[in-house]
């Protein structure tokens, strides 16, 4: 990404609400739902792109299937305030196992190209577990 100002964050989170949850809501309409919904630190976010289904992310079985969205936003940091960004994000709901993941690219100045952006989710790893087809 040489000349952009990029900072990658990835999150998961795992309870028992999700797995509740997923008995109300496929994997696929909660991962979609996540992907458009507005990050807490982030006081504007608009999805410019997508959601698009991408299948990239490698767990124990091989890869997994989540949406992704390009989007532009402000990001509140506590160390510097507000920023404007652009970026991708990911997001795959596994209700069965009562887990979320979600990867998010931060660029102040550009975005990458989508290519670039899909080789940093095949670069990702996620083991202990097998997310299985997005129903």
């Amino acid at each position: 990404m040489n000349a952009q100002n990029c900072q990658g964050v990835l999150r998961y989170q795992s309870s028992r609400d999700i797995y509740d949850s997923s008995k109300n809501k496929s994997d696929s309409s909660a991962s979609s739902s996540t992907v458009q919904g507005q990050p807490k630190n982030f006081p504007a976010y608009t999805v410019t792109s997508g959601p698009t289904v991408v299948d990239a992310v490698a767990d124990d079985s091989g890869t997994f299937a989540g949406y992704e969205v390009a989007y532009t936003g402000t990001v509140t940091y506590t160390n510097s305030g507000d920023t404007e960004v652009s970026g991708y994000r990911f997001a795959r709901q596994i209700g069965a196992q009562g887990a979320t993941l979600e990867i998010l690219l931060m660029c102040q100045s550009g975005l990458p190209d989508l290519q670039t952006w899909h080789d940093m989710l095949s670069g990702t790893r996620v083991s202990g577990f097998d997310a299985g087809a997005m129903g």
